[in-house]
């Protein structure tokens, strides 16, 4: 609901009726009440525009100076620009969008929409719902960053969020489409201008749409021996915290892989870590310049010592399966923290 909804005069025809009703009682009539009634109506409109044009102004130029009247801001708009935009601000239906003019009309002080552009921007903007730009918000935001999905290892597109689905998002679509502000399911130029001079930097974070980022650094977990359930768990902890990883057997060191390998390092080592010693040499190729962390789940300090010197070693047998996850990634974002 917005703000306007709040003041919506309809709420106060019951209070201006009760004063109208004084012309229906006899010698009045349903005409000298009805003239009251919308003469009242009328005064109670006006005012209520008023307070709303009010508060819209100062929204506006509250988001244009955001604090800071510094005369840069309103270098490259003209008299014309800024009557435009806030008639513009002032007739919306929607009053929630008053912040999005004032950035705009500071985008453009900022000279920041090139001159061609900055009658159909501000002709875009104001047809354009603020569910609209929150679409392209989200899309420009997907397509800065990495996002996680809800579930997987791929990475929310931009495409994933502009598809049309039929219904209100189809004419949702096909209205930015026709503004030149997505074609073929991707913002266009016109639109990624639109979102950086809409929204302000704190808005196109992930965290500003609820999302999250997967993590630059991806994980491989290398497991020896017995180890399938703490891989399996240690994967879905590493999609927890928003890393990639990829977990294969020490058994297959020997063999070429088709990845560059990444930066952290889980070890699993099973209780039994029979044949662990026949892979000494793949295991010194396997850990050197990269952030370790061994996970022991039998009683191995002393193997551990002489295979992964100078790397941490967490014994885990005693410890809850939960509680080695807490572990395990704590120590691993120490060693990221720390640069280890």
């Amino acid at each position: 609901m917005s703000d306007d909804a709040k003041e919506n005069p309809v709420v106060t025809v019951g209070h201006i009726a009760a004063k109208a009703a004084l012309g229906i009682v006899p010698g009045g009539g349903f005409l000298s009440a009805g003239y009251e009634m919308l003469h009242l109506l009328s005064k109670e409109v006006a005012e209520q525009i008023e307070r709303r044009n009010e508060k819209r102004y100062q929204e506006f130029i509250s988001s244009l100076f955001e604090g800071d009247v510094d005369p840069a801001v309103t270098e490259g708009l003209t008299v014309n620009d800024y009557q435009a935009l806030l008639a513009a601000c002032l007739t919306d239906i929607e009053s929630e969008k008053s912040k999005v003019y004032g950035a705009a009309a500071r985008a453009i002080g900022r000279k920041e929409i090139p001159e061609n552009y900055k009658r159909f921007f501000i002709l875009s903007i104001s047809q354009l719902s603020l569910d609209q730009l929150n679409l392209i918000r989200r899309a420009y935001i997907a397509n800065t960053f990495s996002l996680k999905p809800p579930q997987g290892a791929g990475s929310v597109r931009q495409q994933d969020i502009l598809r049309v689905l039929g219904g209100v998002a189809a004419i949702n679509y096909n209205s930015l489409e026709s503004h030149g502000v997505v074609s073929e399911s991707l913002l266009t130029e016109f639109g990624s201008m639109i979102v950086r001079a809409c929204f302000d930097e704190s808005n196109l974070t992930p965290q500003s749409i609820s999302a999250k980022e997967w993590r630059q650094e991806r994980l491989e977990i290398v497991f020896c021996g017995d180890s399938i359930g703490a891989v399996n768990s240690l994967t879905d902890a590493a999609w927890e915290h928003s890393f990639r990883s990829v977990n294969f057997s020490i058994s297959i060191l020997d063999r070429p892989r088709m990845y560059v390998p990444y930066h952290s390092l889980f070890l699993v080592i099973a209780e039994d870590a029979t044949g662990i010693d026949a892979y000494k040499a793949e295991i010194g190729t396997l850990v050197k310049n990269r952030r370790v962390i061994v996970l022991d789940y039998g009683d191995n300090a002393e193997l551990a010592s002489e295979l992964f010197p100078n790397h941490k070693r967490i014994g885990v047998k005693s410890l809850d399966g939960m509680l080695v996850m807490d572990v395990a990634f704590e120590a691993l974002l120490e060693n990221e923290q720390s640069g280890a």
